[in-house]
């Protein structure tokens, strides 16, 4: 008789180990997925059936049956059981704190970065303050300012999560100053008298 009646649920990214367990028969056991996919990363010990990896995938409420057949000679007995086993996205989190100042007619990049979840991201909002740009898919301010600017702009950062997207959000102080007054003019033509 199988005795696990559940599986813990994992997270993405986390370290992950649950032990499949039965009673009777004659030990040795041997265990086998018969039924349904592990997520990547995880695998199962035929002779202790345990389930351990870092799974790599989230899934929500995946079937899998294990059977599990004893020694016993002449004729081995065998069991099944199909366990429910959930894996969730690492929680979604921007990593990026701060945004380094600008300068009026002066070309601008910076990144914003993210943690968790289930990639690919989509940033927002695409239009900051100053003439400047957000790419939705890869985080990444550009563009050359053309007016000065204090302002604070809430990002926003949604994963690829199924069946529900996760969204974080950061508020940053976005700032362009005027350009630093500076003289061009690096000579003079010459002159004739009259």
């Amino acid at each position: 008789t199988i005795t696990t009646t559940s599986l813990p649920n994992g997270q993405v990214n986390v370290p992950y180990s649950a032990a499949l367990s039965a009673s009777g028969g004659t030990t040795a056991y041997n265990w086998q997925l018969i039924s349904g996919t592990l997520p990547s990363g995880l695998a199962l010990n035929p002779q202790t059936g345990q389930l351990s990896g870092t799974p790599t995938s989230a899934v929500a409420s995946t079937r899998i049956t294990f059977t599990v057949t004893d020694s016993g000679t002449p004729s081995a007995q065998t069991t099944s059981v199909s366990l429910n086993l959930t894996v969730a996205a690492a929680g979604l989190t921007i990593t990026t704190t701060s945004l380094p100042n600008g300068q009026v007619n002066v070309p601008y990049s910076a990144m914003l970065t993210a943690v968790g979840g289930v990639m690919p991201y989509t940033w927002g909002p695409r239009r900051v303050p100053g003439g400047l740009t957000l790419n939705p898919q890869t985080g990444q301010i550009t563009g050359t300012p053309s007016a000065t600017v204090t302002t604070l702009v809430v990002f926003t950062v949604t994963d690829s999560s199924m069946p529900t997207a996760q969204t974080a959000s950061v508020t940053l102080s976005f700032t362009v100053t005027a350009s630093g007054l500076t003289i061009t003019t690096t000579s003079l033509p010459n002159g004739q008298l009259n």
